[in-house]
């Protein structure tokens, strides 16, 4: 059995997934989060995530490490996205194994699905004194809606769930299921001792689901080290390029863009929108959606596909600017930040965490949420608009977390 070391703190990072499995923004700064602890003096990290059912499962091994020595992998396929239960019989047994063998000084989650809520409480019967954290990175304890908090299947704005709000959305689901899970998700999230927020708004949205003030921090999530800047691809003089990178998805904005777009053919745009990202697994609302969003897709709009998360700063830096018309309250998203990095201006909708996170970037242009016209006349307007200043990205230090002993409660 590991001892913690005198001079420094042990930290688990718990993740959903791996970046190398799946691209999305959780995983990327549990990850982040992770490298910054193994390279910082007084630090040691590890890291748990789910294989997001990518990898072939071996029996009678609960977590493997093809990664490295520090990185470990569950690969449990049997979950319950209604309670976020882990049903696996072994799970409970091989995580509090793995803690003894690690005796982490604190175990930080960066989500729950895949590995179980059940596991939020799991540190403390191994290790008594252990801090245990959470960063919130979308709202799925409050909406079961993916955590996107719009309503199905018309994906309007919600602003509070309640069980009969929630029924309407699930009807096979009672309301009395809802509130049976609602307490469910409380039970397990009273081993929490420290909720990380990572923009104002999500902490705002969980202070009124009830969660205490005095547990909860707002922080920002850690950004990857850019890759070197690359040169931008050549283009014909005269033609505007727009990005768009994320998941390709109406919830990102899809159909507000593809308006948008149409707008701009037919008023003479010469530009093109460039779509850079993955078509990920969705429900099947949002996957017919989607379909019927691509066979209509304007003639100025581009399919790059998806790009590995190092390409970003380059692949922005030959954009006139990046959008994000997305249409749920974001937390935090990182494009935001990864666009200030490579120096682009960035348009999007005044929503949620996106547009608080906008509000802070100079040159920024926001939008009405869900306006097409007025996304395209923002992009007509580029050519006359000042060029965005250089953004200053500050950045507070993530490890400050665990360089202080929170109060208990």
């Amino acid at each position: 059995m590991r001892k913690a070391k005198a001079d420094g703190r042990r930290v688990l990072v718990v993740s959903h997934t791996h970046p190398k499995l799946t691209q999305g923004g959780g995983e990327i700064v549990a990850f982040e989060t992770f490298r910054r602890l193994n390279a910082t003096p007084g630090f040691e990290g590890f890291l748990l995530s789910h294989d997001a059912k990518k990898l072939p499962v071996r029996a009678g091994a609960a977590f493997t490490q093809p990664f490295g020595p520090r990185e470990y992998l569950y690969g449990g396929r049997s979950f319950d996205h209604f309670l976020f239960a882990n049903p696996d019989p072994n799970f409970a047994r091989a995580f509090e194994a793995l803690l003894a063998e690690l005796q982490p000084d604190i175990v930080h989650f960066h989500h729950f699905i895949g590995i179980g809520i059940e596991a939020l409480a799991m540190p403390r019967r191994v290790l008594p004194r252990v801090e245990v954290m959470l960063t919130l990175h979308e709202y799925l304890l409050i909406c079961h809606h993916h955590g996107q908090m719009v309503t199905r299947p018309d994906l309007t704005l919600c602003t509070e769930a309640s069980p009969q709000a929630c029924h309407g959305c699930f009807p096979k689901q009672s309301p009395q299921s809802f509130f049976m899970r609602d307490l469910w998700l409380r039970r397990h999230l009273d081993a929490v001792d420290r909720f990380i927020a990572p923009s104002h708004f999500l902490r705002a949205r969980f202070l009124a689901w009830g969660l205490a003030e005095a547990r909860m921090l707002v922080q920002a999530n850690p950004l990857p080290p850019p890759a070197p800047r690359q040169k931008p691809s050549p283009r014909p003089p005269g033609t505007p390029r727009i990005g768009f990178f994320g998941q390709i998805s109406e919830l990102k904005g899809l159909g507000v863009l593809f308006a948008a777009a149409h707008i701009l053919a037919a008023r003479g745009w010469p530009g093109v929108i460039e779509m850079h990202g993955r078509q990920e697994e969705q429900p099947e609302l949002l996957r017919r959606r989607l379909e019927r969003l691509l066979a209509a897709q304007p003639p100025n709009i581009t399919l790059c596909g998806p790009y590995p998360n190092e390409a970003v700063g380059g692949l922005m830096a030959g954009c006139d600017a990046v959008v994000v018309p997305s249409i749920w309250w974001e937390n935090a998203p990182l494009v935001v930040r990864e666009a200030a990095a490579a120096g682009v201006r960035v348009i999007g909708a005044d929503l949620g965490g996106l547009g608080e996170a906008l509000r802070a970037l100079p040159g920024s242009i926001l939008l009405t949420p869900r306006d097409p016209l007025a996304l395209a006349e923002a992009i007509l307007a580029l050519p006359q608009a000042e060029p965005a200043p250089a953004a200053a990205l500050i950045e507070t230090d993530p490890l400050s977390l665990y360089r202080r002993a929170w109060p208990k409660g």
